[in-house]
């Protein structure tokens, strides 16, 4: 598999692994998984959903702008569904995310651009925050590859992996060691059609004792439509 290494020369558009054309839509199955460890049996509890992806607006400048409509539910819960907005600048060097915003609030600049891809591996840390807990990523390496999602088999894609360490805290308790591994796949023409996300906290409790959660997450491209 080709590597894109830092500072070596770039000869391909990356732009044409997200394509924000204006009414561009892409729907996803969403599935997730958590495990909490500590005295006793595991306890583990799962959840599945939809994500709707669609680009609502192109702006002079080159900025697109995408909705998200996210509908989530588990056996205990009725589904819930909520809403949220990103600016993307995708150029044939890189495709940022620079500013994000939960409806109905609208989208507020990141202090610095979350690169999804890039013509430079290792790519720029960026921290953010998931409640009370702080993420500290970046893009470690981005190979070609293939994959096989509900929508198809796709045979040219780029694979990217997001890696940091999580600190923070953790329902009110301080997290000890965490860690954080997203692993991307994009199409050509297409854009984003599979992700594997990892995420794995230690948390300390007031008697001294230690408890472990781990999520799984996963996301697999299930229709893709373009105007």
């Amino acid at each position: 598999m080709a590597l894109l290494v830092a500072g070596a020369a770039h000869s391909e558009d990356l732009s044409v692994y997200f394509p924000t054309a204006l009414g561009n839509t892409w729907r996803y199955s969403v599935e997730k998984s958590s495990v909490v460890s500590e005295q006793g049996e595991p306890r583990r509890s799962e959840k599945k959903g939809s994500v709707v992806d669609q680009i609502i607006e192109r702006r002079k400048d080159g900025t697109a702008v995408l909705r998200r409509i996210v509908n989530e539910s588990n056996a205990t819960m009725d589904e819930l569904s909520m809403g949220a907005t990103m600016e993307l600048r995708s150029e044939p060097t890189s495709v940022s995310v620079i500013a994000v915003g939960v409806e109905p609030d609208a989208p507020r600049p990141l202090p610095v651009p979350n690169e999804l891809l890039s013509d430079r591996i290792p790519g720029r840390a960026v921290q953010t925050n998931q409640g009370a807990l702080v993420l500290e990523t970046q893009l470690v390496s981005q190979t070609k590859a293939s994959t096989e999602v509900p929508a198809g088999n796709f045979s040219d894609c780029l694979l990217t992996e997001t890696k940091g360490p999580v600190s923070g805290f953790l329902s009110g308790l301080p997290v000890k060691s965490g860690g954080l591994s997203v692993k991307i796949w994009y199409a050509r023409d297409v854009g984003l059609v599979r992700e594997d996300r990892t995420l794995q906290i230690v948390v300390a409790t007031p008697d001294g004792n230690t408890v472990t959660v781990e999520e799984l997450a996963s996301k697999r491209l299930e229709s893709y439509t373009r105007p």
